[in-house]
């Protein structure tokens, strides 16, 4: 009974074997190579798994589903029907499902099998690891001649010469081949010399080396264009340097992993014309005819690098030297999007990705996981380089118009803002009309991928007045976008200043207005920096931080610029929630000492009176104060009034005979140990030679230059103190 069980078993499983490809891997296979050998047969119709998307790795294989195996992968599957009458050996019976197959391996011009001793086949017996070797060798051209006349010693040394057991050296050789074992083996066999002297994978149609980037509704987008494929391809093969094979249609009929070169998935944090900053800290040297794939299209990095943005998702191809060989960008338009639009959205995030595992969550270009997905998030996923992309960035304003027309845009205008409308938005906006105040939920690239009433969920359009004159105004906001339209309702000395925008039709004309905002103060209290929490509030994860000196204008600040621990709540100027109830937008009192100039103050006697001169690396820099101060001082100065060019100081603590090797210079950051701290160093640090009166181009020629040091800052580290100046006495 048993083996009446395990017979129906095997020919269940090997039944399946020509069946058509999937696109889903198979769920129980969790060994990377296992996988990747498992779906390049399913894409030739060699297996097709056991049934329900699981291939049974562990699985032991029978003599008779071997065979099959080999004639599909001889590409011989059709002839094994004429092969089914005959009686070769008398165990493999009329009944069997696969006597045709092992017929015909037995009536090869050269058979490829010969049975046992005693004239039976054993069709249900498990294969072995020296028998199921001897097998593809001789399919490879090779006799028992060439192996030393001596089985299965001579076979097994020959195979491992030529690379066919490549990864299965532990095998016995008596051993019983399990279905992981077996994938692995015929893999090898493609790319395994024949004994002719060409690759087997080349008697199956025409091979190119290439990188794949992804698979997508029957195409293949690579690092030679666009392919189209014979069956669906599994995703795994995404974002690898394969060897693909094409048939005389000149479709892909099977890819193959080769190890050419490595995949490195990241999040961009810096790009310029030469490198690229991975999350990893990592620096990349770029090329500028480097391949950047980007939508669909292939680009040169030269002509594309300043359109990256930070916290973009990509895949780096390292070629076999470690050298970046390609960059595939990960963009709303390369995977698919959607609005998660529930309170518990994993479900949705699970349809989206298709049920895949073990992907990267970037949200607002930060690294993040699944479980930080909100409601009226815009999430998109990527399978090539098996990242879940999530933004929150929404504008609320006056639906302006819409192009071709509203039945079916393809264009909308908010906020003087003409944007694509994606597919998934479409039906959030059948319901609503031109003239309505509505929010659009945007990728991060400006992208509507959804919709609704202001009603529903309004954000508040918050920014900087940049121009306002002949009833124009023009505000750049928050979220990076620039808005240009018609106001009746803004204020000249409002330039430069942070302001709330709103729009709305007025006669058939739409109207912005904007005015000075200082609101939540419902929930300010001390900024937990390192917490990212004003009081009681998170912080967004793309909060804009601006910030000011006195009566200055606003600037805009990295929140990594804040070095203190603690921010008192005084110095907290102006705050803004989104509609999560996150604090997105924060203004700041003099916190980061960032906006002053740094150089050395004197009196200007040739202007006049109380007139201040700062010299400065980049040269001299006027201004008027009332400050009291001693010729030659080190400070900072930071104008207030370009009109009259009224400044505050900034007066520098100083510390003398600082050793050069006190510096520490990290990937990130450079810190100086001064006497009982330890400082931060400015980003943009001045340093002089008092010798010969000139500025050193950099830190790290001021500290070759001189042993000792003077070193000048701000303020102490627990009060956002950084060291502003240096000196080479």
């Amino acid at each position: 009974m048993k083996k009446m069980i395990s017979m129906l078993l095997a020919a269940a499983l090997c039944l399946s074997l020509a069946a058509p490809s999937l696109a889903a891997g198979f769920s129980d296979v969790t060994d990377e190579d296992t996988l990747l050998s498992a779906e390049t047969l399913r894409m030739l119709g060699v297996i097709n798994g056991v049934g329900d998307g699981r291939f049974d790795p562990d699985g032991l294989l029978t003599r008779a589903a071997f065979c099959k195996m080999t004639v599909l992968i001889k590409n011989d599957g059709a002839k094994a029907e004429g092969y089914v009458n005959r009686t070769i050996f008398p165990d493999v019976k009329s009944t069997h499902w696969a006597r045709g197959y092992i017929n015909l391996m037995a009536s090869y011009e050269t058979p490829l099998l010969r049975g046992f001793s005693d004239g039976t086949f054993r069709p249900d017996a498990y294969v072995t690891c020296a028998q199921a070797v001897t097998i593809l060798m001789r399919v490879l051209g090779y006799a028992d001649s060439d192996t030393g006349m001596r089985w299965p010693e001579g076979y097994l040394k020959l195979a491992g010469e030529r690379g066919l057991t490549k990864g299965l050296e532990g095998l016995k050789a008596d051993g019983s081949l399990t279905r992981a074992q077996a994938v692995k083996l015929f893999v090898n066999l493609l790319g395994t010399e024949q004994k002719s002297g060409t690759a087997y994978l080349a008697a199956l149609g025409t091979t190119k080396d290439l990188i794949i980037f992804k698979y997508k509704n029957g195409t293949l987008y690579t690092s030679e264009g666009e392919l189209s494929a014979k069956t669906d391809m599994p995703d795994c093969f995404a974002a690898r340097y394969a060897t693909v094979v094409i048939d005389a249609k000149g479709k892909v009929a099977a890819v193959l992993a080769n190890g050419k070169g490595t995949a490195v998935k990241a999040t961009l944090t810096e790009a310029q014309s030469a490198w690229v900053v991975a999350s990893d800290g990592k620096k990349y040297a770029v090329e500028t005819d480097t391949k950047l794939y980007v939508d669909g299209e292939t680009k040169t990095y030269a002509d594309y690098w300043v359109n990256l943005d930070k916290g973009s998702g990509a895949v780096l191809y390292l070629d076999e030297e470690k050298k970046l060989d390609a960059i595939y960008v990960t963009t709303p338009a390369s995977g698919s999007t959607a609005v998660l639009k529930t309170a518990a959205p994993q479900s949705e995030l699970a349809a989206l990705t298709g049920g895949a595992h073990g992907y990267s969550v970037l949200r607002n270009g930060k690294p993040a996981s699944a479980s930080d997905a909100r409601r009226y998030d815009v999430a998109f996923y990527d399978a090539a380089s098996n990242v879940l992309t999530l933004t929150d960035k929404k504008l609320t304003g006056c639906y302006e118009n819409a192009s071709p027309n509203a039945a079916a845009p393809k264009y909308i205008t908010v906020l003087g803002n003409k944007l694509e409308v994606l597919d998934s938005a479409l039906n959030d906006l059948t319901s609503m009309k031109v003239g309505d105040e509505i929010t659009v939920l945007l990728t991060a690239d400006n992208k509507v991928a959804g919709a609704m009433p202001s009603s529903v969920y309004k954000e508040d359009a918050l920014g900087i007045l940049k121009s306002y004159s002949d009833g124009k105004a023009t505000v750049l906001l928050a979220n990076g976008m620039t808005v240009t339209g018609k106001s009746y309702y803004a204020e000249p000395g409002l330039v430069g200043e942070l302001v709330i925008l709103r729009s709305y039709q007025s006669n058939g004309d739409v109207q912005l207005s904007a005015s000075a905002y200082s609101g939540g103060t419902e929930y300010y209290g001390a900024l937990d920096v390192a917490g990212r929490r004003l009081g009681s509030a998170r912080l967004s994860d793309d909060v804009k931080v601006y910030e000011r000196v006195g009566r200055a204008k606003p600037q805009e600040i990295d929140y990594s610029d804040i070095t203190q621990s603690k921010v008192p709540a005084a110095k907290i100027l102006a705050a803004h929630k989104d509609g999560s109830g996150e604090v997105d937008v924060l203004l700041l009192d003099n916190v980061t000492g960032d906006l002053y100039t740094y150089g050395f103050l004197y009196d200007d006697t040739a202007t006049g009176e109380k007139a201040i001169k700062l010299l400065t690396a980049s040269g001299a820099v006027s201004a008027y104060t009332n400050y009291e101060h001693s010729g030659g001082i080190a400070a900072g100065i930071a104008v207030y009034d370009s009109s009259s060019n009224y400044a505050y100081i900034s007066e520098l603590k100083k510390a003398d005979g600082i050793s050069r090797s006190a510096f520490k210079v990290g990937d990130d950051s450079t810190t100086a140990e001064l006497p009982g701290f330890i400082m931060p160093v400015s980003d943009k640090v001045v340093c002089y030679n008092r010798q010969n009166g000139t500025w050193f181009a950099s830190l790290a020629e001021a500290r070759a230059y001189s042993e000792k040091l003077t070193v000048y800052y701000d303020r102490l580290p627990e009060d956002g103190g950084k060291v502003r100046l240096v000196v080479a006495e």
